[in-house]
């Protein structure tokens, strides 16, 4: 199959500032269409957004997500965001650079995400209480007084606070320590650094002066997943992004994540992914291509 000429992901970035919230209006995506919206395109940001009516459905980091009212749903920076279709979505919305972050919120369950899931299910309290921190930054950032700068950061905490310990009680279904935490962003960044070259977990082991054994268990409690899995799922998500956003052939695409052997590499993606490399390409093509 002949592929078309893909175009460079856009990276989407905040208009201006660190910070920025709103209410979004519900109808304004009455009329959504992928193909009149903007397309698949990366965020330079982190984004929270509460729905409180309505629908919407969205791709994450080549995950769909369905979401409605009294759902969450995030994204961190430099994930690949592409919406489908909207009916009614109204809610909150808010955008922030990690400048915005103090060196306590840094390492929060919500803002590591170390389950990798961008959504959020709230109950009917919870919902309710979320609303409320946002409609508080908001009144403050529309009636500004002397007090309202430090409001607003105080709000922001709390949202950050309450958004993690949810993500903590319903996502990560384990005890969350400060310790365990930061060995695993350690390891996330020495795997984003180095999984080209670096593809064991002994080599990570050795690199952060703990045994395998003690990496794995931290890694597994805290992400539900060993250390390996989380290597090889760096490998796949740089193959995803390569097969959709440029125009090499699966060949060169296997040699630059690390595969010497093109029909390795093509057992190992249909193992994580249930598809091979080419079937996953024209699949998604079909959705994304038309959005270009």
């Amino acid at each position: 199959m002949k592929q078309k000429n893909q175009k460079e992901i856009v990276t989407r970035k905040i208009r201006e500032g660190i910070f920025h919230i709103q209410e979004i209006i519900s109808g304004r995506y009455e009329k959504f269409r992928a193909t009149s919206f903007i397309g698949p395109h990366r965020v330079d940001f982190y984004s929270i957004f509460l729905v409180t009516t309505g629908y919407i459905k969205h791709d994450i980091d080549f995950r769909s997500y369905e979401c409605k009212s009294g759902d969450i749903f995030f994204m961190l920076p430099q994930q690949i965001h592409l919406f489908e279709t909207a009916r009614d979505f109204g809610g909150y919305s808010v955008v922030f650079k990690s400048e915005m972050l103090q060196s306590s919120e840094t390492s929060l369950p919500l803002i590591q995400n170390l389950r990798h899931t961008n959504m959020l299910s709230l109950n009917k309290n919870q919902a309710i209480q979320i609303a409320a921190l946002f409609q508080r930054m908001i009144r403050e950032q529309d009636q500004p007084d002397s007090f309202s700068p430090s409001l607003i950061r105080s709000y922001f905490s709390t949202l950050l606070l309450e958004l993690s310990r949810i993500y903590q009680e319903v996502v990560a279904g384990a005890e969350w320590t400060e310790g365990g935490t930061v060995l695993v962003e350690r390891f996330r960044d020495l795997v984003d650094k180095h999984w080209r070259s670096v593809t064991t977990v002994t080599g990570y082991a050795k690199m952060l002066f703990v045994s395998p054994g003690h990496l794995n268990q931290i890694v597994k409690a805290s992400t539900g997943r060993n250390a390996s899995e989380l290597i090889q799922e760096r490998k796949l998500i740089e193959a995803k992004r390569l097969l959709i956003h440029s125009t090499l052939a699966i060949k060169e695409i296997a040699f630059q994540t690390g595969f010497e052997d093109p029909a390795y590499f093509n057992r190992f993606f249909k193992k994580w992914n249930r598809s091979t490399p080419q079937e996953f390409r024209e699949e998604i093509l079909k959705k994304y291509n038309s959005s270009f």
